[in-house]
């Protein structure tokens, strides 16, 4: 079952909403509600995945350990009770640009579509995912998984990947990229639960 809510992370904060212009108080309720159907449910395996843009009203954003490391904490520790496995996918590429629009502009104007790729350190949050490792490092039972070297190859971020448009936008994976990964996905789950 999948259980999301835009705008709303897996780590147990409260983050600011800019459409609302307010912070996000239901997302508490919602992953409250979420942590105890895991709990009922207890399921064999959890996959959580964060965007690496969240912030909140107080200053807070991914960039501060505390507040990102206590919420993933709480929720890996609730879930952790439960019995089940924890996959954490890392979060994909945040490239500058809209990807479609990118290739569109240089197919229209007839620059090389490799104009829209971007450069890996750039495009890709380590911070963010050194923060997810810190708060996993006491859970045994979590494992990473991280398709960055898919996407990116050496040291970029192709816009587009296996001859297709690579994203939907700027950070979501267009649907062939993500059969693409349909295998890889499989594989690391089958061995996270073995």
């Amino acid at each position: 079952m999948s259980l999301t809510k835009s705008a709303c992370p897996s780590a147990h904060i409260t983050p600011y909403n800019a459409a609302y212009g307010r912070s996000y108080t239901e997302c508490g309720a919602w992953q409250n509600l979420v942590l105890e159907r895991i709990a009922q449910e207890r399921p064999l395996l959890v996959i959580l995945s964060n965007s690496s843009r969240y912030s909140s009203t107080s200053g807070h954003s991914s960039s501060n350990p505390e507040w990102w490391i206590g919420g993933m904490k709480e929720t890996l520790a609730r879930i952790q009770r439960t019995g089940a496995q924890v996959a954490i996918i890392r979060d994909t590429p945040s490239l500058s640009h809209d990807i479609p629009i990118c290739l569109s502009r240089a197919a229209w104007t007839g620059t090389p579509l490799s104009n829209c790729d971007e450069p890996k350190n750039q495009v890709l949050n380590q911070t963010f995912f050194a923060l997810d490792q810190e708060a996993a490092k006491d859970f045994p039972t979590v494992r990473f998984v991280d398709f960055s070297d898919i996407l990116c190859p050496e040291d970029t971020c192709p816009a587009r990947i296996n001859g297709h448009t690579g994203y939907r936008d700027q950070h979501h994976l267009a649907i062939p990229t993500v059969l693409d990964l349909a295998e890889s996905m499989h594989n690391e789950l089958r061995d996270i639960l073995q």
